[in-house]
């Protein structure tokens, strides 16, 4: 199989709930200028566009982002903005993409990535990728992207490596013997030390077929070979409203991560080392890498004044904020909402969300 097109899925069907209050429902993260002025979507998209035909850069979203992402992407064809009828976590949402766009494109390889990274070179990350889509033709693997730890990171789920299996100069593919889960600080010393873990990125590549077989072997309702036809039969037109036979049958799906629903369970995985720098920003704490440090540890963005603060950071793009004799907190101003929460809870920034909906806040949603 040597001529199979070349297809890319980015997922932004999160609403970055550790980010609020700069992310919200209706304009979550990805769509937020975190990267230079630039989005974290325009950014994804740039950085895989030269290796896939123009015109065959999709994205997945939900139904209630759809018209957002389209308005604030028009870079990206309408008819590539595919939309989850609802959320379903990434095996369900990887799944659809993959029915829909088999059923414009027959058989096809496919490269996965997310709309809320940030990667330092580009150039290094393209040839990653293009090596990933190579391999992927002409082998029956399932590929993951890990990225080479460079401090013992419990915010991350890890990738152990096994023997090398596809030898390069510079990139050498090998066996993937399992995947952690986020570990504690000893542990992740312990993967720092041992040399051969890896962060796992959330990247893949496979084949459309490789990807089917997988469901079909550890997770069959995602399969969708076997989904009814008349829900095959609409999927290449899918739009912002799903037919009846579609959403029936996405809802029907499990609520499980790829990771969980296949990568854990299939044996037919190589893993490629990535030295590209990279941030996945998942909230707050994440934001620091982007930011200048200053002498007392503190990490500042818009109108800030600070006396006496230490180990914190602080971002408006709202009212001053004013700081004295406080340390290792996170203080967020936006025009309608302020946070204050400790450094070392930021996890639990969620559950303010789950408050705001319970005490019915939808306004600052």
């Amino acid at each position: 199989m040597v001529d199979l097109p070349r297809v890319a899925v980015i997922m932004a069907g999160g609403v970055g709930e550790r980010f609020w209050p700069l992310s919200r429902q209706r304009f979550p993260k990805q769509l937020l200028p975190l990267a230079g002025g630039r989005s974290l979507l325009e950014e994804s998209h740039d950085r895989i566009a030269p290796l896939v035909p123009e015109g065959r850069v999709h994205v997945i979203t939900t139904a209630d982002l759809a018209e957002a992402v389209a308005a604030h992407a028009p870079f990206i064809p309408r008819e590539n903005i595919l939309t989850e009828p609802m959320r379903r976590n990434t095996a369900a949402c990887l799944a659809l993409a993959s029915a829909i766009l088999e059923e414009r494109h027959g058989p096809h390889v496919m490269a996965v990535t997310t709309a809320d990274h940030i990667i330092g070179d580009v150039s290094v990350f393209r040839a990653v990728l293009e090596r990933a889509l190579s391999l992927a033709v002409s082998h029956e693997q399932l590929l993951v992207f890990g990225v080479r730890p460079t401090r013992p990171e419990t915010g991350y789920g890890y990738i152990e490596l096994g023997p090398v299996v596809h030898d390069h100069p510079t990139l050498p593919c090998h066996e993937v013997r399992g995947f952690r889960e986020k570990p504690d600080h000893q542990t992740a010393e312990r993967y720092l030390g041992a040399g051969n873990f890896l962060w796992n990125s959330g990247m893949f590549v496979w084949r459309s077929d490789v990807l089917h077989a997988a469901f079909a072997e550890h997770a069959k309702p995602y399969a969708w070979r076997g989904w009814e036809r008349s829900a095959l039969s609409t999927l290449s037109a899918a739009g912002a409203q799903f037919s009846p036979a579609v959403a029936r049958v996405f809802e029907g799906l499990p609520n499980l991560s790829i990771d969980y629903a296949v990568m854990e369970k299939a044996s037919n995985i190589w893993g490629l080392p990535a030295s590209f720098d990279w941030i996945d920003i998942g909230g707050w704490e994440a934001l620091r890498a982007l930011l200048d440090v200053d002498e007392a540890g503190n990490a500042r963005q818009g109108a800030t004044v600070l006396v006496d603060t230490r180990d914190s950071t602080l971002h408006s793009t709202g009212p001053l904020i004013a700081t004295c004799g406080v340390e290792n907190l996170v203080v967020v101003a936006t025009p309608d909402a302020v946070l204050v929460c400790p450094r070392d809870r930021l996890e639990e920034v969620k559950r303010v969300v789950a408050a705001l909906k319970n005490e019915n806040q939808e306004s600052h949603l």
